[in-house]
């Protein structure tokens, strides 16, 4: 399939392919602040009791 044409631009058959394969989603907008425990967020170390490690996966990270 090709994607752009001569001119650079969107072919046809790719803008029916993204149209037919679009899925509803939200937007993320991050920002760095100060969180509490009960706050939801993204990244950065997880709230666990003291005595809980941070889980990894099987290569340790």
């Amino acid at each position: 399939m090709k994607y752009v044409d001569a001119n650079n631009q969107w072919t046809p058959e790719f803008l029916t392919y993204i149209q037919n394969s679009a899925r509803p989603s939200i937007k993320l907008t991050l920002s760095k602040e100060q969180t509490r425990m009960t706050d939801s967020k993204v990244g950065g170390k997880p709230w666990l009791p003291p005595m809980v490690q941070i889980p990894k996966d099987e290569d340790g990270y």
